[in-house]
This record gives structure tokens, C-alpha cells and sequence, in this order.
């Protein structure tokens, strides 16, 4: 893995804040994409994916969905995550309102 291009962020979403990653191309703009992460959580795979989405000229969000709680692969994760997942009130976690995703974010 090379060294990362993106940051930690936090954003408003939804009347809350959100925190999540986000990685921009060199140039500073582009295409957006929207990085949804797998079952464990926002982990060093999901923010790699930006990157390297990043390096190829798109602007990359991966919103935590989970709130900081990540798991790695196995069968008890699977139990945690589940956990996880039913305990989110579905319409809390974020709402995509168009703007500028570079400037709404708060470097962590």
C-alpha cells in the first residue's frame, strides 16, 4: 500500500455530523465517487480504494457508516456487525447534499 493521498473528515449530514474519508486528485477536482464500505467497516482497504480512485482523477468519499466501529473478517464479526448495522436508525445516516465535498469537510 502507498502512503495516503486522502484525510479523515468530518461533514454535516442530515442535521448531524458525519465522519468519513476523503481523498482528491492532485488537481484538486473532478468526478465525484461515492466509496461505500464493505461489512467491517471504514478500514485501511476502503480508504486505499479512494486513494487510488483519487490518483486517477476522481474526488473519493467513504462516509463511515459505522461510526468508528470496525471489525476484521470472521464469523464472530459477522455477529458485530449485525449488531451495528440494526442498531443505526436507517434514516440517520446520511443524507448527499450537492456541493463542494472538499470544502465542507473538517480535517480531523
Amino acid at each position: 500500500m502507498s502512503e495516503r493521498s486522502g484525510r479523515e473528515i468530518d461533514f454535516a449530514s442530515n442535521g448531524d455530523t458525519v465522519a468519513g474519508y476523503l481523498a482528491t486528485p492532485a488537481s484538486g477536482r473532478g468526478p465525484g465517487v461515492i466509496v461505500i464500505q464493505e461489512w467491517w467497516g471504514l478500514v485501511d482497504h476502503i480508504r486505499d480504494v479512494c486513494d487510488r480512485l483519487a490518483r486517477e482523477g476522481f474526488v473519493a468519499l467513504a462516509p463511515d457508516l459505522f461510526r468508528g466501529e470496525a471489525t476484521k473478517p470472521s464469523r464472530a464479526s459477522r455477529s458485530q456487525t449485525s449488531r451495528m448495522w440494526s442498531t443505526r436508525p436507517h434514516h440517520s445516516w446520511m443524507t448527499i447534499t450537492p456541493g463542494p465535498l472538499p470544502e465542507a469537510g473538517t480535517a480531523r
